[in-house]
């Protein structure tokens, strides 16, 4: 397993600084003793997420091992660019597909469950959603030929940017608020039944595809989460089986549903199997 790099250094010590300063928000403080549920599901999700983490940056390591080393040769300015944009359309992507796919979506919806807007929503992910697509986007840009370092600024900043804007406070980054990612416009995509902006750090791919919705300039009371007919445990071991305990439950369904219906005849009995009956308002003698 290898250290920390510089990018990822300096990352850890901003986070730090954004989690300091979330405690500004009530609700924030309030997570951390007002409500148990709440914050033994927050705390579970935290450290499963520094487990995940881990395993990832040991799998991106192995990649770089495997796959051939950087064949892209231009001015690194240049190849950082390139390196956002195929990253972010990417993203983009996988991001869309997750919320359209009934399947991945129940390795997605765990992020969208909690009705509360602040920095925990960061850790709110599965395990198995933030590994396939972290080895996914990892083999992608080094097939692409882009350098390691390319490829680690662009986390670095991937990471920062996600805290960013999950925050409970309206940072404002003034004119690049139409270029980048802000928590009032990640909000919006985060409120009941929302289908916008799924873009990652950058607003580019939301524009593009047509599912960009920009934040009022007085934003009225968001509802966030799920939808109160809404089925979807809660609870930090329900969501994370509940891909399988949700397929289990429709294979019973189903199965139930092609049961042969077994009707009386007119004789008033049906037959269970070879040699028994059983009697339905047979008439009486």
């Amino acid at each position: 397993m290898t250290g920390l790099n510089p990018f990822e250094v300096i990352v850890l010590l901003l986070l730090a600084g954004l989690f300091l300063w979330e405690f500004r928000d009530r609700h924030f403080r309030q997570s951390w003793y007002r409500h148990k549920q709440r914050l033994r599901r927050n705390l579970s999700f935290a450290a499963a997420s520094v487990f995940v983490m881990a395993l990832l940056k040991g799998a991106n390591a192995l990649l770089q091992g495997v796959f051939a080393p950087q064949w892209l040769r231009v001015w690194f300015p240049v190849e950082l660019i390139v390196c956002f944009l195929a990253a972010e359309f990417l993203g983009w992507m996988l991001h869309f597909v997750k919320h359209r796919n009934s399947f991945l979506w129940k390795f997605h919806f765990q992020h969208h469950r909690e009705s509360q807007y602040n920095l925990w929503l960061t850790a709110h992910t599965h395990g198995l959603e933030v590994i396939l697509s972290g080895v996914v986007m990892a083999a992608a840009l080094l097939l692409l030929g882009f350098s390691l370092m390319a490829i680690e600024i662009y986390l670095a900043f991937y990471a920062l940017m996600k805290f960013f804007q999950h925050s409970a406070h309206s940072y404002s980054l003034s004119v690049l608020d139409k270029i980048f990612i802000t928590p009032a416009y990640h909000r919006l995509h985060h409120e009941v039944n929302s289908r916008c902006n799924y873009g990652i750090t950058l607003t580019l791919f939301d524009l593009l595809f047509r599912t960009l919705r920009w934040p009022a300039a007085s934003q009225p009371e968001l509802k966030l989460g799920m939808p109160p007919e809404s089925e979807l445990p809660y609870g930090f071991w329900k969501e994370m089986i509940h891909f399988y305990s949700s397929h289990k439950k429709q294979i019973d369904s189903e199965s139930r549903q092609h049961d042969p219906v077994r009707t009386p005849d007119s004789a008033g009995h049906i037959e269970k199997s070879a040699g028994a009956i059983e009697f339905i308002n047979a008439p009486r003698t």
